[in-house]
This record gives C-alpha cells, structure tokens and sequence, in this order.
C-alpha cells in the first residue's frame, strides 16, 4: 500500500468511519491529444481503507458505471485522501464520455485531480488449447 493509503487506512479503523465514498476512486489520469481518458489510477474503496491504485482505460470505467458501480475522484491531502466529485457517465452519438461537471461535450474531464503518465493495460492475450474431450474423431 502506497504511504497515503496506509496513514488513510489507520485514519478510517481508529475513528471507526467504516462508511466508503465509492466503489472506486480515481487519483490521476491521463488524456490523450482530444482530451478523452487513456488511463486513470483507480483504487478500490472498501471498508477497511483504499486499496493501492491500478491503471484501467475509460472504456472499463464506462461499463462499470453503466452497470451501476459508483466512481469519484480523490485528492492526497495531508497524510490522508480527501474525496472529491462523483464522476458521471453520458453518451454522445453512442460513444461514453466521463466528466465531473455536466457539460455534455465530446470531452473527458475529470477535474483538478493530478496528470500521470500512466497507460492503460494491454489486453492479455487469449491462448488457444485444445480440450481433448472437443476433439472430434473419424470414424472407420
């Protein structure tokens, strides 16, 4: 766990504060030249803290929203996470934009929250292997 979740975390046990903000929450993105995510740093909020963030595109924040799973940004404060807005899903022309505010424009905007260079991850490739019991068999 990064030093801010630790402190965090100790913060949320010894106050008792079991509440979450989110299913998850967003630390930093990335943007690419149109101003559309490439990648966010998103954390899962669980009861016993922020767990340590992982870089996913805005296509898996899009379909988690959808499915009714809620995000919200996060700011480092001192020696703790603050929570910031709750972000919001919309389409335009059947493609998903991400924003915090309520501007409906062709643009992500996920507030003053810190630029990473993080990338999102590649897909994991899937490797064929034959199962024996598929396996057709001719006959004689």
């Amino acid at each position: 766990m990064a030093a801010g979740s630790q402190d965090f975390f100790k913060r949320r046990v010894a106050s008792k504060m079991m509440d979450t903000w989110a299913d998850y929450l967003i630390s930093a993105v990335s943007y690419d030249k149109n101003r559309l995510i490439r990648a966010a740093i998103r954390h899962a909020d669980a009861e016993h803290g922020i767990a340590d963030g992982e870089a996913v595109g805005r296509m898996t924040i899009s379909s988690d929203i959808k499915k009714g799973l809620q995000y919200c940004t996060m700011h480092s404060g001192k020696d703790t996470w603050r929570c910031g807005s709750k972000i919001l899903s919309f389409s335009i022309g059947g493609k998903p934009y991400l924003r915090v505010d309520s501007n409906r424009v062709k643009m992500d905007n996920l507030g003053d929250i810190p630029e990473t260079d993080a990338v999102p991850p590649s897909p994991k490739e899937l490797k064929y292997t034959p199962d024996a019991r598929s396996t057709v068999q001719k006959s004689d």
